[in-house]
């Protein structure tokens, strides 16, 4: 199942299980299912408990904490436009780095902007007909619909590359000093959707597509 749930379907998940207020436990599984199903609410309000604790099986992998491990990607591809990872902090432009800032000011705010911090540290790809690669400059296409593309990735595949750069983010800041306090806060991790942000692997980096 958590090959069918993009970064886009997994923020509309986290809102309904961190965000929203509800009156019943089962009132938040069923809007739960029909984010992760498609079919409206009054569908499910409108079947027997049998058949809705049948259906309710379906979200049962939110609950388990366990999700496919990939490796982050270096490359990947998305909405028809090929995108470069970097990780490295000495590639980074300053305006790439103040995006990443902006999107991940507090732990609460990293699930809801992971498509901005991914927007901010991707670059397109571009190659000619000799195949050969060009990376466009950051800024060549507007962030906004940058951002709206990373909505479109799987996000265990965006997960395991956020997940690399902030561990790699950490290092950074650990050698300096002056950021210390405020941007360590700053880069952790929040445990999110039910625990599954964590336990991920991040010995290597893929290849991607």
């Amino acid at each position: 199942m958590w090959s069918k749930i993009t970064v886009g379907k997994f923020q509309e998940l986290y809102d309904i299980l961190h965000i929203q207020q509800f009156d019943s436990d089962i009132e938040r599984r069923i809007s739960l299912l029909s984010c992760v199903d498609g079919k409206p609410i009054e569908h499910y309000e409108n079947l027997s408990f049998d058949q809705l604790r049948e259906e309710l099986k379906k979200i049962d992998f939110l609950s388990t904490g366990e999700m496919p491990q990939v490796k982050p990607a270096r490359y990947f591809k998305v909405g028809g436009k090929r995108f470069k990872v970097i990780y490295e902090f000495k590639h980074l432009k300053a305006g790439q780095f103040i995006d990443v800032l902006n999107a991940a000011k507090g732990v609460d705010e990293q699930v809801p902007n992971l498509h901005l911090t991914l927007a901010a540290i991707c670059l397109e790809v571009k190659r000619n007909m000799f195949f050969k690669e060009n990376i466009l400059k950051y800024g060549s296409t507007e962030f906004d619909q940058v951002a709206e593309l990373m909505k479109r990735l799987p996000f265990v595949l965006a997960q395991a590359t956020a997940l690399f750069f902030y561990q790699v983010w950490e290092r950074f800041l650990s050698s300096m000093p002056a950021y210390s306090k405020e941007m360590k806060a700053r880069k952790k991790i929040p445990t999110g959707l039910e625990a599954v942000l964590t336990g991920w692997d991040s010995s290597n980096v893929g290849a991607g597509s």
